[in-house]
């Protein structure tokens, strides 16, 4: 992960992994009033609920899906004042060249707690040399940080990790419904198996997503 918080407070601090809040935690640091998700599809919810849609319900972050224990879903269990305040300007293959232009409608609509999962498809490309250089998404990353500081001073963050797709696809070319996903999905996306290469689902060459 590349990131840099500067004074903005980490949200882990705000929830623990274990889906509940530490007590000094809970003493110490308010339940935001407004939150919102940034990032790609992983963070809409995308396939969650249907073939190639997005799902936002069910996004880790902001879902309010019964279904999904987000960090939206336990923070609003804490205070009303966050209730329906769950905002998500992510969007399917954005890359971190978009995080500045959601981080404005974060700014905009107030948001005091955002999360930020942003770089598959920076590292998911059909040639090493057209990934996005390290420099390039820290100077991306910052620059946003920078406008959520400015415009929202205080506001949490949670800057979650870059997937590791090849071990995605390592855990699930085993299982046909998956590989029947990444099939047509391989067109769009070069970070899924593109058959007959030697990138096919089934193939120990694994996904095309750089040298691996």
């Amino acid at each position: 992960m590349i990131a840099r918080l500067g004074p903005v407070l980490a949200a882990a601090v705000v929830l623990a992994a274990s889906g509940t809040l530490p007590a000094a935690a809970s003493s110490a640091q308010p339940v935001p009033g407004v939150m919102a998700a940034l990032g790609d599809s992983i963070s809409t919810g995308f396939n969650a609920c249907g073939w190639y849609v997005s799902c936002t319900a069910r996004s880790w972050s902001t879902g309010d899906s019964g279904e999904v224990s987000s960090h939206y879903a336990r923070l609003a269990k804490l205070s009303g004042t966050l209730q329906e305040h769950n905002l998500n300007f992510a969007a399917p293959g954005a890359t971190s060249a978009d995080l500045l232009g959601q981080m404005r409608k974060a700014v905009a609509a107030k948001a005091d707690y955002v999360t930020i999962l942003i770089g598959a498809q920076d590292a998911c490309t059909r040639t090493e040399q057209s990934m996005t250089p390290v420099g390039t998404y820290r100077r991306r990353l910052d620059a946003a940080l920078a406008e959520l500081r400015s415009g929202v001073p205080g506001a949490r963050v949670l800057i979650a990790s870059v997937p590791d797709v090849r071990r995605l696809w390592q855990v699930g070319k085993g299982n046909a419904l998956a590989r029947t996903f990444w099939g047509p999905a391989a067109s769009a996306s070069p970070c899924w198996p593109r058959p007959p290469l030697p990138g096919a689902p089934t193939s120990s060459a694994g996904p095309g997503c750089g040298p691996g």
